[in-house]
């Protein structure tokens, strides 16, 4: 993408949950990218959150199972052999730091989104996984605690935002050729007068 502004790159920015598996995304571009996020702000200026960089295809099988994609969508278990994310980041707060990262979390989160649009890339922030097995099938030491799981990859989802129906819900749904609908709320639900 060129020339983004920063309102383009948050409207292209979504949850993409199927990837071109054959387009590995290297562990350099999301080095960079987490070393990026040093220039966040930070709650008390703590900076209590760390990143696990999983690419390797073992560890990317053993993660893989640990997770739950698209809640609303009942009748799919995530993406098939070949749809699936080339690497993951799983979003970690030291313990030995502070015993949450409220803010942080989702300012930071934001932000590996943002890049990875910025440069092409696709990714999904995952909140619903098996934590316990994460930590034990990643040996992750125990004062680490995983907040998030980012799946990152080369998107070939399309993903169609839809203004919010009559109803009010907020359910995404995908159409059955694959085309993901995601509903907003209008902007002058945002601000109340």
């Amino acid at each position: 993408m060129e020339n983004n502004t920063l309102i383009d790159l948050i409207k292209k920015t979504r949850s993409v949950r199927r990837f071109d598996e054959s387009v590995p995304i290297r562990e350099e571009v999301l080095r960079t990218w987490i070393g990026n996020l040093r220039y966040t702000s930070s709650a008390r200026n703590l900076q209590p959150l760390k990143y696990k960089i999983v690419t390797e295809k073992d560890d990317l099988e053993l993660i893989y199972p640990l997770l739950h994609w698209a809640g609303y969508l009942k009748d799919w278990d995530g993406p098939s052999q070949g749809e699936r994310p080339t690497a993951f980041v799983i979003q970690l707060v030291d313990t030995d730091i502070a015993t949450s990262a409220r803010f942080d979390e989702g300012i930071q989160l934001e932000a590996l989104m943002l890049q990875a649009t910025a440069e092409g890339w696709s990714g999904c922030i995952i909140q619903a996984f098996n934590a316990a097995k994460l930590v034990a099938s990643l040996s992750i030491p125990e004062r680490f605690s995983p907040l998030s799981v980012i799946a990152f990859g080369k998107g070939i989802e399309q993903i169609v935002i839809e203004k919010l129906v009559a109803d009010g819900s907020v359910q995404y749904w995908r159409t059955a050729d694959g085309v993901h609908h995601v509903p907003k709320r209008i902007a002058e639900e945002l601000i109340i007068a």
